[in-house]
């Protein structure tokens, strides 16, 4: 059994209304951080045309803090292993 990190949205508008979409899953915390923090630049990237890191950390840190706000890593424990199981790949960021 393992245990499963998973990069989720969650977006809480009011009491009826909440929207949570998972944007992936991993075996390693790290590579989970790592994943929200390059989700976070590309959202914000999309919105302002930049690829520029420094740029957006710079001219769209409000936006930034924002994106990251919302992305969550949530660790699933002792997830049992499923051999059958298609998996597709994590949004490339």
């Amino acid at each position: 059994m393992n245990d499963i990190y998973l990069v989720l949205a969650i977006c809480d508008k009011n009491d009826t209304n909440t929207a949570v979409s998972l944007y992936g899953a991993f075996h390693s915390k790290e590579k989970a951080k790592k994943y929200r923090k390059d989700l976070a630049h590309k959202f914000v990237s999309d919105i302002f045309n930049t690829t520029d890191r420094k740029e957006i950390e710079q001219k769209s840190a409000d936006e930034l803090k924002w994106n990251l706000e919302m992305l969550y890593v949530k660790r699933v424990k002792d997830v049992y292993p499923c051999p059958n199981l298609t998996v597709e790949e994590p949004m490339e960021v």
